[in-house]
Parts: structure tokens; C-alpha cells; sequence
């Protein structure tokens, strides 16, 4: 479970806490032609990477990468995953962020 779960919400505290500045119009997130939208295609694709970048080092019973082999069966996914996928979400979304600030700008 932690598989899909850890990078969802690497994603989702990057985003509150960094991204929108623990700002959230709950209203919003329940309309969906609001500004959050029905899907985010490039979010979707984060959490996909998210979950690629566990399978070198994860340990499970369905499966076990290589890296997890060479620790000895050490299942370090979830903090590999964690720390990857925020820093990974956090850049490319505030570039994104800035770009689109930076497109409204009459300086």
C-alpha cells in the first residue's frame, strides 16, 4: 500500500506547504470546471515517476529490486520515494508556477 500511497502524498505536502503556501479554497476542489480543474495530466505523471522510482530499492513480497537486494532485503522505498518525488514535484512545480506568474507581468 505504501507503494502508491507514499508518493501521493509526497506530492500533496510538497504542494500545500511549499507550493500553495498552506493556502486551499476547499469550495473549489469540489467544482470541476473550478481553477484545481478535473485532472492534473502532469501531477498524473508525477505520481506515476513516484511510484517507478520506488522499484530499484523495494522489498516486498510481490516484488524486490535490486538495490533492496544488494541491502540485504532493506526496504527503503518509502523514504527514497518520499524525498524524491517532493524535491523532484517541487522544482518543475515552481518553475511551472513562475512561468505562469511571470506571463501576467506588466513590468
Amino acid at each position: 500500500m505504501l507503494t502508491f500511497f507514499i508518493p501521493w502524498s509526497a506530492i500533496n505536502l510538497a504542494d500545500y506547504y511549499f507550493i500553495s503556501k498552506e493556502e486551499c479554497d476547499i469550495a473549489v476542489l469540489y467544482d470541476p470546471n473550478g481553477k484545481y480543474g478535473r485532472w492534473n495530466s502532469i501531477d498524473i505523471g508525477y505520481y506515476v515517476m513516484g511510484v517507478l522510482l520506488q522499484l530499484p530499492v523495494i522489498h516486498s513480497k510481490f516484488f524486490t529490486g535490486a538495490i533492496a537486494t544488494a541491502l540485504s532485503g532493506i526496504d527503503i522505498s518509502w523514504l527514497v520515494d518520499i524525498l524524491a518525488t517532493a524535491v523532484i514535484y517541487y522544482y518543475f512545480a515552481k518553475k511551472t508556477l513562475l512561468r505562469a506568474t511571470s506571463k501576467f507581468s506588466f513590468e
